[in-house]
């Protein structure tokens, strides 16, 4: 999965919130705003279940991760090495130095 549709839910996401404003302020509480935060919340959270679950770079994984060089279980708190670890998630192996994404695939 890729994010090719993330810039149109922010655009989306910013022109609600400031027609919505105005119209807040005229009328009162609009509950359809409610309902579209809520959808976007819901594919939000979909779209990164998804995501983590076929293993994809913008998912989440909280599992532990061993090094399959080594066995090396690598810690959950990490230093980034190069900008892709630090945008994506990973780890360098410290006892074999084996570069790991996220979920312990060997990159």
């Amino acid at each position: 999965m890729n994010l090719k549709h993330a810039p149109f839910f922010i655009f989306l996401f910013f022109t609600v919130e400031v027609f919505g404003q105005q119209r807040i302020e005229k009328e009162g509480t609009n509950w359809f705003l409610y309902g579209l935060y809520a959808v976007i919340l819901i594919w939000f959270i979909i779209y990164i279940r998804k995501a983590s679950k076929n293993q994809a770079k913008n998912g989440i994984n909280l599992k532990t991760v061993y090094c399959p060089n080594c066995n090396e279980k690598q810690p959950f708190i990490r230093l980034p090495k190069n900008i892709s670890q630090a945008l994506y998630g990973g780890t360098t192996c410290p006892k074999c130095g084996t570069e790991l994404d996220k979920y312990g695939n060997i990159i």
